[in-house]
């Protein structure tokens, strides 16, 4: 789960963005387990959404050498992203 304190620039605020994910984790949660998907468009918007979130934090840690030695650490980047959900 993305963590709700990340601002992206495609998200006017937090909320937004904490409820785009969920939508887009219930989607994947769908999938995983095995239910059907229909083409509806809540859920095609959480396939593009999904992607935005997942492109924006990629290059938020590509472009950043500290995230970078962050996420290339499983301790390190279990603990940074703790420290992101709980320091809301």
């Amino acid at each position: 789960m993305i963590p709700s304190n990340i601002s992206f620039e495609a998200y006017s605020s937090p909320e937004l963005l904490n409820s785009a994910a969920k939508k887009a984790y219930s989607v994947r949660s769908k999938i995983v387990h095995g239910m059907r998907v229909r083409n509806k468009t809540g859920e095609t918007e959480s396939f593009h959404c999904t992607e935005d979130l997942v492109r924006v934090s990629l290059l938020k840690i590509l472009q950043n050498p500290d995230l970078q030695q962050t996420f290339n650490s499983h301790k390190k980047r279990e603990i940074y992203l703790d420290s992101l959900v709980y320091s809301s």
